[in-house]
């Protein structure tokens, strides 16, 4: 059920205040606490004008405010592309001509290994089945046998 709602004159004093507390580095759940108190509402809708001020100031985190260092974000996958592209550019610099060709080769081997475990897990894959067919027409004959 929603509680009782405030109006203009109320939401422009309730602003006002969270920003003298804040900048005034009151702990969020004193501020919370005592302006529901206050105001009468409940404590989600005091961090709901803690996160969405109506300055403009987009909301930012406490943290940043105080001038901490705020959490990295993931690396999109394209700077990690780029990333992954200056290493192996730089590898491929520092490598010997012997160590590249090498290094080619071992990939072309590689590729033939991927091939023939694939294979052999296909083949595998058969010869049970294969068993699997052969032992179900041996308990067929043993059945017959009997009878």
């Amino acid at each position: 059920m929603a509680g009782p709602k405030l109006n203009a004159e109320q939401k422009t004093a309730l602003r006002k205040e969270l920003r003298e507390k804040m900048d005034a580095r009151t702990p969020t759940a004193q501020i919370v606490e005592s302006l529901a108190a206050k105001y009468g509402v409940v404590g989600e809708t005091i961090r709901y004008y803690l996160k969405h001020p109506a300055d403009g100031t987009n909301g930012k985190s406490r943290a940043a405010k105080n001038g901490k260092p705020r959490r990295r974000g993931r690396r999109s996958t394209k700077r990690k592309t780029a990333v992954a592209r200056d290493v192996l550019r730089r590898a491929i610099h520092e490598l010997s001509e012997g160590d590249l060709r090498r290094a080619i080769k071992a990939k072309g081997i590689l590729v033939e290994y991927e091939r023939a475990r694939g294979q052999e897990r296909d083949l595998a894959r058969q010869h049970r089945a294969a068993r699997t067919r052969a032992n179900g027409l041996k308990r067929q004959v043993k059945r017959l046998m009997r009878s």
